[in-house]
């Protein structure tokens, strides 16, 4: 990964947590998330550590607004879940 890169993620983090955008996400999203960043592959090529894991899926379920999706969401998951979900309070 790039400094450009880390710069960017860094950027767009702090945007977020500024209130300049707001994240929408589930619980299948966030089930996703940790699986695919918990692969060995991935962990070794970002250079995440399981603590780095833990505390972005934090940040993550604690800051985003979470929406209750109905039934299945299938493949398109990521693009339905803000669509037909309900916001949860």
């Amino acid at each position: 990964m790039s400094v450009v890169a880390l710069i960017d993620i860094a950027q767009l983090i702090e945007a977020w947590r500024t209130g300049r955008f707001n994240v929408i996400t589930s619980l299948a999203l966030l089930d996703e998330l940790a699986d695919v960043l918990s692969r060995p592959r991935i962990r070794r090529k970002y250079q995440l550590a399981p603590e780095t894991i833990a505390a972005y899926l934090l940040l993550i379920s604690e800051r985003a607004a979470q929406v209750d999706p109905p039934g299945q969401l299938g493949k398109r998951k990521l693009f339905n879940c803000p669509v037909v979900g309900t916001l949860s309070p």
